[in-house]
């Protein structure tokens, strides 16, 4: 009995020694075969760098209103497309009384005018067609011709001196030529009269249409109503910030008055971002970027680099600079303005050169290593020298040979 407990305790002992020697064995070959592994190659690699921002359109006007009131009508909603000119809303003009009491006072000031200038034109034509300028010029001229003989008379007497007689000469002069003058300007005097006729008529209908507008809201034969706001531009309307009812404030020195709509160019668009310190130096005008629209990811955008601040400013703890490029839509693209975007902008490129993914890579303080695959299941700890990197792949400069493997970890 004892030597058959002996016999099946072996036969136990010999199975667990058989187990547990291929269960390690087996454990090895698969620790091996999970080892990732790479091969030293050539290839080209870019260093690129990202900007985050929005798409912008690059010409935005706000229309803002000329006059003070309340918004009567708007014409427009946010997405359509208008035209320069195109009404866009109505203002109702809410104007004190005072206000309306000084454009009375202008109307009838200007009325006065009216009449003066009228009467001095009438009384300056019937001077002229009876010609009682031209005959007083002469009567006084023949008067003066007369009092000069008698002088002369005197003078050659010694009576008078020649200074005395040539004062009277002068006065000759002086009346023929008063006398030429009054002949030859009589039409002239009266078309003077006539246009200062005209600029008060004139004068008088500006301060009647602007007494029209304040108490009615349009001035009449003014070419369009006045509180009736139209667009500057053509382009999409993006924004109505205001609604029908609500107050605005008339642009002017002391406010930029309140904004009715936003309009802008959608077929002319532009990223703008920010960059770090780091990058921006390495960066220039002209440089082509490619974005990614978070709203958009199944299309790539080219756009071209056209401005970078000559200032940084502190964001989020870092100097970042201001950055432009204009976005190149191909026919039938449209991007909704305000969209987030990134910006990946090639810094540095590499051709054919040796790489190798970073996951091989080990840093000890200023120092890059890699395992390098020298037998099987044999790696040897080597220093490398590196260039520059995608992220994901990075160049070798010196270690390593093309078609050696390293270990990835």
């Amino acid at each position: 009995m004892k030597k058959l407990a002996l016999i099946a305790f072996l036969l136990f002992l010999i199975c667990s020694i058989g187990f547990l020697g291929w269960y390690f064995s087996s454990r090895g070959k698969t620790d091996e075969k999970a080892i990732k592994l790479e091969k030293v190659q050539r290839s080209d690699i870019r260093k690129k760098t990202v900007a985050t921002g929005s798409i912008i359109p690059e010409k935005e006007v706000a229309i803002i209103p000329r006059v003070s009131g309340v918004i009567e009508s708007i014409y427009v909603k946010a997405g359509e497309t208008v035209k320069v000119g195109q009404e866009i809303a109505k203002i109702k003009l809410v104007p004190d009384a005072l206000t309306i009491n000084n454009a009375e006072t202008q109307v009838r000031n200007a009325e006065l005018a009216v009449k003066r200038a009228e009467r001095e034109l009438e009384r300056q034509t019937q001077v002229s067609n009876s010609g009682q300028d031209v005959q007083q010029a002469a009567i006084a001229l023949r008067e003066s011709e007369k009092e000069l003989a008698r002088q002369k008379a005197l003078f050659d007497d010694g009576i008078i001196s020649e200074q005395a007689y040539n004062q009277f000469s002068a006065d000759v002069d002086l009346k023929r030529a008063t006398l030429q003058t009054t002949t030859t300007g009589a039409d002239r005097t009266l078309d003077t009269y006539r246009a200062d006729l005209d600029l008060q008529r004139s004068q008088l209908q500006s301060a009647r249409n602007n007494l029209t507008l304040l108490k009615k809201g349009a001035a009449k034969k003014s070419g369009g109503a006045s509180n009736v706001i139209v667009s500057t531009v053509d382009g999409t309307v993006l924004a109505i910030p205001l609604k029908e009812g609500a107050s605005v404030i008339e642009s002017n020195t002391f406010n930029a008055g309140s904004t009715l709509a936003l309009v802008a160019d959608m077929q002319s668009m532009i990223f703008a971002g920010k960059i770090d310190e780091s990058e921006a130096g390495k960066i220039s005008e002209g440089m082509e970027i490619e974005l990614t629209i978070g709203a958009l990811p199944d299309k790539k955008y080219k756009a071209e680099l056209y401005y970078i601040s000559p200032k940084g400013m502190m964001t989020e703890g870092s100097i970042k600079f201001d950055i432009e490029a204009r976005v190149k839509l191909e026919k039938g693209d449209f991007i909704r303005a305000g969209y987030s975007a990134n910006a990946d902008i090639e810094v540095d490129k590499k051709e054919n050169v040796l790489v190798i993914s970073e996951a091989a890579l080990e840093l000890s303080g200023d120092s890059t290593f890699v395992m390098l695959r020298k037998a099987k299941g044999e790696y040897e700890r080597t220093q490398i020298e590196t260039g520059i990197s995608d992220g994901l792949k990075i160049q070798v400069l010196s270690g390593l040979a093309e078609d050696q493997v390293v270990k990835l970890n």
